[in-house]
């Protein structure tokens, strides 16, 4: 098994990304590019994609993802619902989401991004917070993901040798 998702960063981003990430008609151009993903990998779980480019309203924001959400649900046995940590809507999206697929369908991604170093006792409340919230959904699984290596690991020593500290596991040791 392995999760599919599309990247957010707009510097890799290109022409066939945005047409994935085309919110029209409930993400039809995602949803038929996952089914046809199926065939070869039978075990992909699909992201949930999320955006609000083009859409007028709420009501209408909400009705894109429920139709993704519901034609996930008929092609996939889960479906995974990855949002930022600093993300103040993740609530309303999943209980739009929960109405339409059982919530132990769902894997729930808290993504905390670039941890930078020492800085996790920042990052632990936020996220002790997200999954207490998380409380209410009855998700088969929560997923906090984090990462703290750099772009550049010369800036932590030489060209050859360096250290820094993996802060993604006091984050984890901390919110556990």
């Amino acid at each position: 098994q392995f999760v599919v998702d599309l990247t957010a960063d707009l510097n890799l981003a290109n022409k066939q990304i945005e047409d994935l990430r085309d919110n029209r008609k409930g993400y039809k151009n995602w949803i038929k590019f996952l089914v046809s993903c199926k065939k070869d990998f039978p075990k992909i779980i699909p992201v949930v994609q999320i955006s609000d480019e083009g859409v007028d309203n709420a009501k209408e924001f909400y009705d894109r993802i429920k139709k993704q959400v519901e034609s996930l649900d008929e092609n996939f046995e889960t479906i995974v619902y990855r949002f930022p940590l600093e993300y103040e809507n993740f609530k309303a999206d999943l209980d739009v989401i929960c109405q339409a697929i059982s919530s132990d369908k769902i894997i729930s991604i808290i993504d905390a991004g670039f941890i930078t170093q020492e800085k996790s006792p920042i990052y632990s409340p936020m996220a002790i917070s997200v999954i207490n919230n998380l409380g209410q959904f009855s998700f088969g699984k929560i997923v906090l993901a984090a990462t703290s290596f750099p772009k550049n690991p010369t800036e932590f020593g030489g060209e050859e040798y360096g250290e820094f500290e993996l802060e993604e596991y006091r984050l984890y040791a901390e919110v556990e």
